[in-house]
């Protein structure tokens, strides 16, 4: 972490092209565009982007980093242009339940013990299609790493 940013020349990155496209909405107001971060983690890229005024769609599974991302944002008076789901992408929506492999050590997937369990063990997911949140959007493709 250097200057308060997790990766710093992401943060630039990201920050450099939101500008262009602002200057690009300044003369074609028509078409909004917003940004999506599929997988939140603990909401760097996500609060980054909302500060800068982006319209945002974050999805994040993990139950407890959803919460506090969604309090950062929330205390930071992102309520207007980042929102944010507590759901993990799949190719349709439904609740996916699983049991954790226990014969690795979980030492090998800490990820899993931020899951919520259920009663008989199981983890527990509800799932949701992008398509589904951002029905009248047209998304642009953009890869990280």
């Amino acid at each position: 972490m250097m200057k308060g940013q997790w990766e710093p020349e992401m943060n630039f990155l990201f920050t450099l092209l939101w500008e262009q496209e602002v200057e690009k909405q300044k003369q074609n107001p028509v078409e909004e565009k917003i940004v999506l971060d599929l997988g939140v983690n603990f909401g760097a890229f996500f609060l980054h982007a909302a500060s800068l005024g982006a319209p945002i769609v974050g999805i994040e599974m993990q139950p407890k980093l959803f919460t506090a991302v969604e309090k950062s944002s929330r205390l930071s008076g992102f309520t207007n242009n980042a929102h944010l789901y507590n759901k993990a992408v799949w190719y349709r929506q439904k609740e996916l339940s699983f049991t954790p492999n226990y014969y690795s050590p979980r030492v090998y997937n800490l990820g899993h013990t931020w899951l919520n369990m259920d009663k008989t063990g199981k983890y527990v997911i509800n799932t949701t299609r992008v398509d589904s949140i951002i029905s009248n959007k047209k998304v642009q493709k953009f890869k990280h790493r």
